[in-house]
């Protein structure tokens, strides 16, 4: 993953939370917090740009599967989605996702 890409998503990416860059970590994934994750999805889906979720909360999963409720941590993992994040983006990509991330609220 290039740093050059990492270190464009942080600057220009216009949204409620992302990632802390930090120099010192080797990240392979990059994620962004959006409030309407379903309509964001959809949403990039309609300009061809494939984006993922990850990191559900471990107390929903079977194995772990508890009554705890954690209400922020639902919230959270109800909101992250992860961006395109590999060694052949080009930078018309990178230009591309950031562009289309960053006209979401617009629309």
């Amino acid at each position: 993953v290039c740093s050059s890409d990492l270190k464009r998503y942080n600057s220009e990416l216009i949204v409620d939370a992302k990632i802390p860059l930090n120099e010192n970590c080797s990240y392979h994934l990059y994620w962004i917090r959006m409030k309407n994750r379903s309509k964001f999805l959809e949403y990039m889906k309609t300009k061809n740009i494939e984006v993922g979720t990850h990191y559900r909360p471990v107390h929903l999963m079977s194995f772990y599967r508890s009554k705890s409720k954690l209400k922020m941590t639902e919230k959270i993992g109800n909101e992250i989605v992860t961006l395109p994040m590999h060694p052949n983006l080009s930078d018309d990509d990178v230009d591309r996702v950031i562009k289309t991330v960053n006209s979401f609220g617009r629309n």
